[in-house]
C-alpha cells in the first residue's frame, strides 16, 4: 500500500511540471494573440485621426473622404456652436491618445507573453495581469487564468530556479 502511494506521488510530481509547461505555452500564445487583437482594434480610429488632422491643416483645398467622415463624426459628438478646427483638434487629441494607449497595451501584452515564455520577471507578469483584468472581456478572462496559473507554487519555482534550489539544499 505504501509502495502504491509513493508511486502515485512520484507520478503526480513528474506530471505537474509537464502540465505547467503546456499551460504556460498556451498562456504565451494567448498573450500574443490578444496583443495582435488589441493592436488591430486601434486601426478603425486611424482614419478619424488623419481626417481630423486634415481638417486642422486644410488650406482652402477640398477635403478628402477621411476628413469628411471626421467632420461628420464630430458633428454627432460636439455642439454645433463649436467651430470645425476646435472639433478637429479634440478629435485628433482623443484618437491620438486612444491609438497610443492601444499600441502600448499591445506591446506590453506581447512583452508579458515573452516574459512568461522565458520564465522571467514574475512580479511584472502578475502585476500586468491584475491591470489587464480591466480589459473586458478577453483581458479579464486571460488575466484570471494567468493569475491562477502563475500563483501555483510549482509554476513559481519555474520563475525562480535558484531560490527553489537553495531552499531544497537548506532543508
Amino acid at each position: 500500500m505504501t509502495g502504491t502511494a509513493t508511486t502515485d506521488d512520484a507520478q503526480s510530481a513528474t506530471s505537474a511540471p509537464a502540465v505547467s509547461e503546456n499551460t504556460l505555452r498556451r498562456l504565451v500564445r494567448l498573450h500574443y494573440v490578444l496583443a495582435m487583437v488589441t493592436a488591430l482594434l486601434a486601426l478603425p480610429t486611424v482614419p478619424l485621426f488623419f481626417g481630423g488632422w486634415e481638417v486642422l491643416h486644410n488650406e482652402d483645398q477640398p477635403l478628402s473622404q477621411w476628413a469628411l467622415d471626421a467632420h461628420h463624426f464630430t458633428d454627432r459628438w460636439f455642439p454645433a456652436s463649436q467651430d470645425a478646427p476646435l472639433k478637429a483638434a479634440w478629435l485628433v487629441a482623443i484618437t491620438g491618445v486612444e491609438i497610443t494607449l492601444s499600441v502600448a497595451h499591445a506591446v506590453l501584452l506581447f512583452y508579458v507573453g515573452r516574459c512568461i515564455a522565458r520564465r522571467r520577471r514574475f512580479v511584472l507578469c502578475v502585476l500586468f495581469s491584475v491591470f489587464n483584468a480591466t480589459y473586458v472581456p478577453l483581458g479579464t478572462a486571460l488575466s484570471i487564468w494567468t493569475l491562477v496559473v502563475l500563483l501555483k507554487p510549482h509554476v513559481k519555482r519555474l520563475f525562480f530556479p535558484a531560490a527553489s534550489a537553495g531552499a531544497c539544499r537548506a532543508s
